[in-house]
């Protein structure tokens, strides 16, 4: 759909079946991530807590 403001951009809309594999990815990203962390000890898991927080800090910066 063309953008209201600015007829140059265009607004994408997922249908329902786009929506359901858009889902259906993040569920498998995150089961991915959990099935890997979940083996963690607790120093492992306090210094990804740490770097990840590092990361999101320094994309802060970015914006």
């Amino acid at each position: 759909m063309p953008d209201v403001n600015d007829r140059r951009y265009m607004n994408l809309i997922l249908t329902e079946k786009g929506k359901h594999i858009v889902n259906k990815r993040w569920e498998n990203i995150h089961a991915f991530l959990y099935n890997r962390i979940r083996h963690l000890g607790e120093d492992d898991l306090i210094d990804l807590d740490y770097a990840i927080n590092k990361i999101l800090r320094i994309m802060n910066k970015l914006d």
